[in-house]
């Protein structure tokens, strides 16, 4: 060896090695990376069917990660193959489920008291006198709204683990509660309310801390009901009806008006965007809002790009993808460039479509169910 062969054998391995550290460096950030920038969602899988059994498509719903089917008697917990896992019973003889959060509110038809249905499948049980319309669920709070046992309607913020109110909101007699949600990312909640106390409908909207103080309280529109709302990031939300749609940014107090460009059909949330399924002169079609922007943005609005007659669509968790049905296909659309980017034709029409995750999603048809893929 000579004595210029040493250190530039040094070098080599040198290079080689610092080649070697910065691949590993780029593998380890790749791995991190979100699942839809590594993994290219551009073909359907469509997995072994299963029977209904003659329950109804809108008879499944999502607690958490959990698929389950709504009976009358209670709640079956069934795994990807539509078997029955476990069965959660009801505490009341007839009973209204609806959604609350990522869990389930159960109700009795007639009468007093709720059971929360948590996303780890736990459940909460209330024997309130008060009756309850609905509800949101931030752990360990509840969010509950209702008529009192004195007529007034109240809302209730309940902590679970210590079994006792934090607030109560009491409201007058011509100030009526549509709905209420916790404020993502902040220890707020919302009440939206039809207020009739100046002798016409107006849509009001309220926001509290967790200690009931009063932190916002707008009339939205004077004349006329929202009784719809998203949240949409950055404290900004969205109201709509069946023919407008009001953006309020809280930082201005004030809210933006524009008409919808058809009757709303079905609508979903996830990662900061609203998908509605718009019905004008007969047909169908999509339109995500994914901006809160004003309207002259630009932004705010995108038709998704793809055939009509449109019957039912999910939006994944993360607000990425939307899997929807026309007739007997199946229809990825990308909901940044608002293409389609994979079609899959089916045996039936489909009936109903439930997000599992941000990468499969169960497609019903009248018959049967299947776990569709995104590959």
């Amino acid at each position: 060896m000579t004595k210029e062969s040493g250190p530039r054998l040094i070098a080599v391995l040198s290079f080689f090695w610092a080649l070697i550290f910065i691949t590993v460096a780029l593998l380890l950030l790749v791995s991190r990376q979100p699942e839809s920038l590594v993994q290219p969602r551009d073909s359907l899988v469509v997995g072994q069917s299963f029977p209904l059994r003659g329950a109804p498509p809108e008879a499944f719903a999502l607690v958490g990660p959990a698929l389950v089917r709504v009976e009358e008697e209670g709640l079956a917990v069934l795994d990807v193959s539509g078997r029955e896992q476990s069965f959660i019973s009801f505490p009341y003889r007839q009973s209204q489920v609806t959604a609350m959060g990522e869990g389930l509110l159960v109700t009795p038809e007639q009468g007093s008291g709720y059971m929360a249905v948590f996303p780890d499948l736990s459940t909460f049980e209330s024997e309130t006198r008060e009756i309850v319309y609905g509800g949101d669920y931030r752990d360990p709070f509840l969010l509950t709204f209702g008529p009192s046992i004195k007529g007034r309607m109240v809302a209730s913020l309940f902590d679970t683990r210590t079994g006792n109110y934090h607030t109560v909101l009491t409201f007058a007699s011509l100030e009526w509660p549509l709905s209420l949600s916790f404020i993502p990312g902040a220890d707020q909640f919302d009440v939206l309310m039809l207020d009739l106390s100046q002798g016409k409908m107006a849509t009001r909207y309220l926001r509290c801390d967790f200690e009931g103080k009063p932190l916002m309280d707008v009339i939205l529109s004077a004349d006329d009901l929202f009784p719809l709302r998203i949240h949409l990031g950055g404290g900004k939300a969205l109201f709509y009806n069946e023919r407008e749609m009001v953006f309020f940014d809280p930082m201005a107090g004030t809210g933006e008006t524009s008409s919808l460009p058809g009757i709303p059909v079905q609508s979903g949330s996830a990662g900061g965007r609203l998908a509605l399924l718009l019905e004008e002169g007969g047909d169908t079609g999509l339109l995500v809002i994914s901006s809160p922007e004003p309207l002259g943005g630009g932004s705010s609005f995108q038709s998704l790009e793809g055939p009509g007659g449109i019957s039912c669509f999910a939006l994944d968790p993360d607000g990425v993808s939307i899997l929807a049905a026309s007739g007997k296909e199946l229809l990825l659309f990308d909901t940044e460039t608002g293409q389609v980017v994979a079609r899959q034709n089916v045996d039936r029409p489909v009936l109903r479509i439930l997000a599992l995750s941000s990468l499969h999603f169960l497609v019903i048809d009248e018959e049967e169910a299947a776990i569709v893929t995104l590959g």
